[in-house]
């Protein structure tokens, strides 16, 4: 039994290692957004996403600057001085904020050619 919680508490170790490994590893990196994101509070964006207020479009280049808790950080080139929260709201997410961050960020720009946005007909591209 002592050899099982021994294993146990090791593995938790060694996961909260990995995954602060990981969110320094992303601070400072470029992105881009891979959904339309809406918010009316730059600072308090939440995962639900409601379609009101201003929008970060899709395809947009990010870059993330800090990772905390349930939250991610970051700025937009061409909104200098403004810093984004996007919250996790893992009972309407159902992911946790690697989750989350996968779904709305992506390291190639998803409108370059060959990639996602490519899949969809002219009108669909008009819409998003």
């Amino acid at each position: 039994m002592k050899l099982l919680k021994g294993l146990l508490l090791t593995s938790i170790i060694v996961l909260a290692a990995a995954s602060f490994l990981r969110a320094a590893d992303s601070a400072g990196e470029a992105y881009y957004t891979k959904v339309n994101i809406w918010y009316e509070d730059p600072a308090k964006i939440f995962s639900t996403n409601y379609h009101r207020g201003a929008i970060i479009p899709y395809g947009t280049k990010v870059k993330i600057v800090g990772r905390s808790g349930e939250r991610v950080k970051f700025t937009v080139d061409d909104q200098a001085g403004v810093t984004f929260t996007l919250t996790n709201v893992n009972k309407h997410s159902l992911v946790n904020l690697d989750g989350l961050i996968k779904e709305y960020f992506s390291q190639e720009d998803p409108k370059a050619q060959g990639l996602e946005f490519g899949k969809f007909s002219g009108k669909e591209k008009d819409n998003i």
